[in-house]
């Protein structure tokens, strides 16, 4: 950036661009455990901006949902909290916690947390 490019616009996309990249970290980091992305969802509220809507598909490199407007994320954190306190094996997707015979914490993952390659290019 130069001092005749630092523009209220580019300095807003600029930022943009730093969150999509560090989500492209961290899809890169969940691909490093083997798990398969085609597809990305974005929630929240930067979804309303319209360059987070336009860019992410080219940042992440795989196509991106954005759904309707909903408390998507208060909704997960509940739904996980019950399945802690419930002790089940594996969470439940269905509308709550399902009754464990016997209680159990769920499995914690051994070693240091993996980070994923940012992106250096620039998208389009």
């Amino acid at each position: 950036m130069t001092l005749e490019s630092l523009t209220p616009a580019s300095y807003a996309r600029s930022a943009v661009e730093g969150l999509l990249c560090l989500a492209g970290a961290c899809v890169d980091a969940v691909r490093a455990q083997g798990a398969a992305i085609d597809r990305v969802s974005l929630v929240g509220g930067g979804v309303k901006w319209t360059s987070a809507k336009e860019l992410s598909p080219a940042v992440l490199g795989v196509p991106v949902d954005v759904p309707s407007p909903g408390e998507y994320v208060a909704n997960g954190a509940a739904k996980q909290a019950a399945w802690v306190l419930a002790g089940g094996e594996s969470p439940r997707l269905g509308a709550g916690p399902r009754r464990a015979s016997r209680r159990r914490a769920p499995a914690r993952r051994s070693g240091p947390p993996t980070t994923g390659s940012l992106r250096s290019s620039r998208p389009p």
